[in-house]
């Protein structure tokens, strides 16, 4: 599994510029996929539903 898009079109391209940051790269390798974890740049936390 590719850790981020970025590291997608550095392969396509070649161009460092699409190197994802060292931070990125740490995150994604420790599970902090935002949403999909709960967890990443932002805690993400399910909105309180008022039935």
């Amino acid at each position: 599994m590719r850790s981020s898009p970025r590291r997608v079109l550095l392969e396509c391209t070649g161009d460092d510029r699409f190197q994802p940051s060292d931070q990125l790269v740490r995150m994604v390798r420790e599970g902090h996929l935002g949403r999909k974890s709960g967890r990443g740049f932002h805690s993400c936390v399910a909105p309180r539903r008022n039935l």
